[in-house]
């Protein structure tokens, strides 16, 4: 797997309780995988914009894009449009970034595979409309129990 590559990007939207929100999963083309880091956290920022939603905790597993987003390193000139752009949606609401494990973002993971491979988009707003194995590994978070990767 080289980088560019089909990408997509994926997110769930959480509740203080567990409970769903939202979730996306959208194809972002050939691109590579920063980029479509950059662009699922602009996604995910928009969509929680757009819900009403002005105090987000977002949780990344990508150390580059936390680490950018805090300013702890300057983002490469090539990701200066979607910077921009995350930049103006900051204005609309308080954003706080973590960086998690991988395993830790197994939902988020499914959407993103989901997406590279069918190149849509979709949005969730029901538990029940998830895609099967993103449903699962829902509920496991929900459980509290950590979600389990292949290898």
């Amino acid at each position: 797997m080289g980088n560019p590559r089909p990408a997509g990007g994926g997110g769930i939207g959480w509740d203080a309780s567990g409970g769903l929100l939202f979730a996306f999963s959208h194809g972002y083309g050939t691109t590579t995988n920063n980029k479509a880091e950059l662009r699922a956290l602009h996604d995910a920022m928009k969509i929680s914009i757009c819900r009403g939603y002005n105090r987000i905790f977002l949780e990344f597993d990508s150390k580059c894009m936390v680490n950018a987003f805090i300013g702890k390193s300057s983002p490469t000139w090539k990701w200066r449009y979607w910077w921009t752009r995350i930049r103006a949606l900051r204005i609309g609401g308080t954003f706080l970034i973590f960086r998690v494990p991988r395993e830790v973002n197994g939902p988020a993971d499914e959407l993103a595979k989901a997406a590279t491979t069918s190149q849509l988009n979709f949005m969730y707003l029901s538990p029940s409309k998830l895609p099967i194995r993103v449903k699962g590994l829902y509920r496991l978070d929900q459980l509290g129990f950590g979600s389990v990767r292949e290898t």
